[in-house]
């Protein structure tokens, strides 16, 4: 983790929190605070370095970015993230 020190104990929680990881969460935050124009950029530019092999975290992730563009009064990009293909 950045601001580590070499051989100090590393907390159980950041095996599984990366970067991207943090990236997702600062989206959502900004998701839920309704604020969208910081949301989308944030949720676009991690969501693009997510593949199909993680498809259930990329769901939901994609839920997050369609609410944010609904929030923006973006319909049409909200259908085009959550439509089939996706």
């Amino acid at each position: 983790m950045a601001g580590q020190k070499l051989n100090e104990p590393v907390p159980d929680w950041a095996a599984w929190v990366d970067q991207d990881e943090a990236d997702i969460m600062k989206g959502r935050c900004w998701t839920e605070l309704r604020r969208p124009l910081r949301a989308v950029p944030v949720l676009e530019a991690v969501l693009a370095r997510f593949d199909d092999a993680q498809a259930r975290d990329k769901s939901l992730y994609l839920s997050w970015l369609a609410e944010s563009y609904l929030a923006a009064g973006g319909v049409e990009q909200a259908a085009v993230v959550t439509g089939p293909g996706t």
